[in-house]
């Protein structure tokens, strides 16, 4: 969920007999401009791109990793991509060798998503790519709060 500029974790799930464990904890917050998960909402902003300027603030990001967005400009150019695609992507950007996907929820105000479903896995494993081709399956399985209502 979209708090200020972070996303907070409120569930987590992680595979029952998986040795690595993922930084995300529910209640920690992560940079929303970095996680899949938080590129949704901010895509998702009604209005123009001058939205999304303001929420990014006239600094350039600071990197969480080497494939973090590294200028003030580039969370502008993925956020018109997000609001194409309609559906968010990490590729390593906010923790090393982890990648995920994200589909927006809309449990409580419509038409914007307030809120994200992501599936991460481990680069080495799993690029993105798999995660991004099974995001019908994933959003099949969302039901009506993958869907925003009008």
């Amino acid at each position: 969920m979209p708090d200020g500029r972070e996303v907070v974790y409120r569930a987590e799930a992680d595979p029952p007999d998986g040795a690595l464990r993922l930084a995300a904890t529910v209640g920690r917050g992560d940079l929303g401009r970095t996680t899949s998960a938080g590129k949704l909402p901010l895509a998702g902003r009604s209005g123009p791109m001058a939205e999304v300027d303001a929420w990014i603030g006239g600094s350039p990001p600071g990197r969480r990793t080497p494939r973090s967005l590294g200028t003030a400009a580039a969370p502008r150019r993925e956020s018109a991509a997000v609001r194409v695609r309609g559906h968010g992507v990490d590729d390593q950007e906010t923790e090393a060798g982890v990648g995920c996907p994200a589909l927006p929820v809309f449990p409580t105000s419509p038409p914007a998503p307030s809120g994200a479903v992501s599936v991460s896995a481990l680069a080495h494993r799993t690029s993105p790519a798999p995660l991004v081709d099974a995001l019908d399956e994933i959003r099949a399985l969302l039901g009506p709060v993958g869907e925003p209502r009008r």
